[in-house]
């Protein structure tokens, strides 16, 4: 059988470009380290890898949730330490002042510092994080507590004739902290009787009105509609200087009961806050408070105990908003290790299918080098190399 040159040049010719697209090829993937560039380099691998890709992002996603429930939880728990430090101080001020020994002066230096309790509350209460404020439930961009607003239980003295029961109601309309004071001036039962209104505790007074079961709470000779009404709730008579007070003050929640979740895995969601609804108003902290503080006002020891007895209930519930809020945070951990486990094998797959053995790859190129090498050499020596430079 005769053997052409043609035939000659053209199988050394296609050994040489064999071995130079080998040689290009393994070069490019030790320079990029990566061995898979059209889907023919392996279509199955191309597949499963855009799979676990698609799980490697929801994974990511899933972190950077926990990450974020991680700061609010953080941040959640640092103020209920600073919350359950203020209610011990007012438990405290109640142990001392709820005795007969204490004095009057000490009992009137004690409502400034439950005042004090009071702002301090509501700016614990207040805390943001990354713009986001942690006990408002849903309405994060919303401040939960105002300093203005907050309308306590109304308060009869303990020596007036007239012994029922009262309620208020309405929404304040005000902008300013008050201090309602309703004092009987002359005596009577419903329709007779008459009383004078004070918006500062007695400092300023309205005219004389006829009292009945219903009163608005303001001084319209002074000041404006305050959309409060008392409600007087039993019969009987009212005697002169019969006093009847409520106060408006800081701690009023705008916040709602919404629970905040977020996705940490397929089907899998986690709670990241305790709204102010749940931790303080459902256990009517600043209403506790705000009866600490007119007790003390009102120089009323049983006041005062019965307030301490609610302040020690009130810590007990904080307590549980703290157990709570100790099991999110531990369950945040326990979710994020074990996501970052399962994302750091999923990333593994990744690379098992995409990213090259570089030592292999190494040794790979050096035989394909070896190869492009030997049939240059051979190619030289049955033809010119000036026609090579062709090649």
């Amino acid at each position: 059988m005769r053997v052409t040159t043609n035939l000659i040049f053209n199988n050394l010719l296609n050994s040489l470009t064999n071995n130079r697209d080998k040689y290009q090829n393994i070069q490019k993937i030790i320079s990029s380290e990566q061995k898979l560039f059209v889907p023919s380099d392996d279509p199955i691998g191309i597949r499963n890898s855009a799979i676990y890709r698609k799980d490697y992002s929801a994974y990511e996603q899933y972190g950077k949730n926990l990450d974020q429930a991680k700061d609010l939880l953080t941040a959640t728990d640092s103020s209920f330490d600073q919350i359950n430090l203020l209610l011990t101080k007012a438990r405290g001020i109640a142990e001392v002042n709820a005795s007969e020994s204490s004095t009057t002066q000490s009992r009137s230096m004690a409502v400034d510092q439950i005042d004090e309790i009071i702002k301090q509350s509501v700016q614990e209460m207040n805390r943001e994080v990354n713009g986001r404020y942690i006990f408002s439930g849903f309405k994060t961009s919303t401040p939960p507590y105002s300093n203005v607003g907050k309308v306590s239980k109304p308060y009869a003295n303990v020596s007036n004739q007239w012994d029922g029961t009262l309620e208020v109601n309405g929404d304040y309309q005000g902008t300013e902290n008050k201090n309602y004071l309703v004092k009987v001036v002359t005596p009577g039962t419903y329709g007779f009787a008459e009383y004078k209104i004070s918006e500062d505790g007695g400092t300023t007074w309205s005219n004389n009105r006829t009292l009945t079961n219903t009163i608005h709470l303001y001084d319209e000779d002074n000041g404006e509609d305050s959309g409060l009404t008392m409600v007087f709730n039993g019969s009987g008579s009212f005697a002169v200087d019969d006093q009847f007070k409520v106060y408006v003050g800081a701690g009023k929640y705008s916040g709602d009961d919404g629970s905040i979740k977020i996705n940490v895995g397929k089907n899998t969601t986690l709670a990241t806050n305790i709204s102010g609804q749940e931790a303080f108003e459902n256990n009517d902290y600043y209403g506790i408070l705000n009866q600490l503080k007119i007790g003390l006002d009102n120089d009323n020891t049983s006041e005062i105990s019965d307030a301490l007895g609610k302040l020690n209930d009130l810590q007990e519930n904080i307590q549980k908003s703290i157990g709570k809020e100790g099991i999110l945070l531990q369950q945040t951990s326990v979710i994020k290790n074990n996501l970052d486990s399962v994302n750091n094998d999923v990333l593994k797959r990744i690379q098992d299918i995409e990213k090259p053995d570089l030592v292999k790859a190494m040794s790979e190129f050096s035989l394909q080098q070896n190869a492009l090498n030997s049939s240059i050499n051979m190619m030289s020596k049955v033809f010119p190399t000036s026609l090579l430079n062709y090649i």
